[in-house]
């Protein structure tokens, strides 16, 4: 009968079979996992890893990726310090049901990924107050990014002298997700054009790089597709109209740019703009879904949430958007605008994209132009 399996990886110059794994594995064995410790230190053929070389963190994700798993009822991944890093990493492709970290090498300089995003169904973070490593305000900032549980304890970075305090968190944690790795997952994956894979039940913000964003959202039509034009209207196009009209009342902050950019960008990884009326029917369960991938699309680009102000200034130029979009692109009069969609708002006579981009007022672009100005207003955006 196979057994949840606990996945272990060491630190920078730790090893697999050091104290503090030891321990942790013994309290893994006590509760009725199996276990496995990753030796990041030798090369197969014998040679050891320098683990000050440039990329070596990167360089374990992809050793742990590779590691043979025996047959296992779920997946714990335990990792301390750049093992925190690259179980966190390797998350999004192993798919594990938690997460349990060490003082984890987030945010640290020399790591390729300084925005990293766990990929689990619970992630649990031990961090020392004493820490002269890594500071335990990165935990603390990935924790409240991520909603991540986080233990601060009375401890250094190699957390040997808390273990007595770890063990019943770490027991605790492992009967919880052990109790629930049973049950079946839901999944739903999507490739990507770019081969990553994203599941969109549970969205990881490593799924899915700016151009396969970019392309979905060109991919993904307004009104239900129809347009008076020969073409329908994207859902890139209507992004960068909101973006531009509000640019109109001056300079706009980084984050709150990459906010009016993003604010639909849900609709492009699931490829579906329903219309407004629709949303209430599809129910809880789709909604959750689209919430799940907007807040995978925020963390990945780092951009934070609205201030009041903020979100009412967006809708109001959100709105305009989608009256003149109304009138020029999906065919409704002026007098219909009102009275069966219940929008008061008077549409736009200009274009605001036709001052940026020329071409002709409200025609909808092409995809491939769309993803295109998508894609590189987010990396200008992302530049500044």
């Amino acid at each position: 009968m196979h057994k949840p399996l606990v996945v272990f990886s060491h630190g920078k110059e730790s090893g697999p079979r050091g104290s503090k794994i030891q321990f942790l594995m013994a309290v893994a064995q006590r509760v009725g996992a199996q276990v496995l410790s990753v030796d990041y230190r030798e090369h197969p053929v014998g040679v050891h890893h320098d683990p000050n070389q440039p990329g070596e963190a990167e360089r374990r994700v992809a050793q742990l990726l590779a590691t043979p798993l025996p047959p296992h009822t779920g997946l714990i991944l335990v990792g301390s310090s750049m093992g925190g890093y690259v179980c966190t990493l390797a998350s999004p492709q192993l798919q594990p049901d938690a997460l349990f970290l060490l003082a984890p090498a987030f945010y640290l300089h020399g790591y390729a990924q300084q925005e990293p995003s766990a990929a689990a169904r619970e992630t649990c973070i031990v961090h020392g107050w004493r820490d002269a490593v890594v500071p335990v305000e990165h935990s603390i900032r990935f924790s409240r990014q991520h909603g991540s549980a986080l233990h601060l304890l009375d401890g250094d970075h190699r957390l040997n002298d808390a273990l007595s305090a770890i063990e019943p968190i770490f027991e605790r944690f492992l009967q919880r997700v052990m109790a629930s790795s049973g049950s079946p997952k839901t999944r739903a994956w999507v490739r990507q054009p770019s081969g990553r894979h994203l599941d969109l039940v549970h969205p990881s913000p490593e799924g899915f790089d700016d151009s396969d964003l970019a392309l979905g959202l060109a991919r993904t039509f307004r009104w239900g597709g129809h347009s008076v034009w020969p073409r329908p209207l994207t859902v890139a196009q209507h992004s960068l109209t909101v973006l531009h009209l509000r640019r109109q009342s001056g300079a706009l902050p980084r984050r709150v740019q990459l906010l009016e950019l993003l604010h639909d960008a849900e609709e492009g990884l699931v490829g579906f703009d329903p219309i407004s009326p629709l949303k209430p029917i599809l129910g809880t369960n789709f909604q959750a879904v689209m919430d799940g991938l907007q807040r995978s699309v925020l963390a990945r680009y780092g951009a934070g949430d609205w201030s009041d102000t903020e979100y009412r200034q967006h809708k109001q130029a959100d709105v305009l958007a989608a009256a003149s979009e109304a009138v020029h692109v999906a065919g409704w009069s002026q007098a219909e605008l009102r009275a069966v969609l219940g929008l008061e708002i008077p549409p736009l006579a200009q274009d605001p994209l036709v001052a940026v981009y020329g071409g002709t007022p409200w025609e909808p672009w092409p995809v491939d132009v769309a993803a295109q100005r998508f894609r590189d207003t987010l990396r200008d955006v992302l530049k500044t």
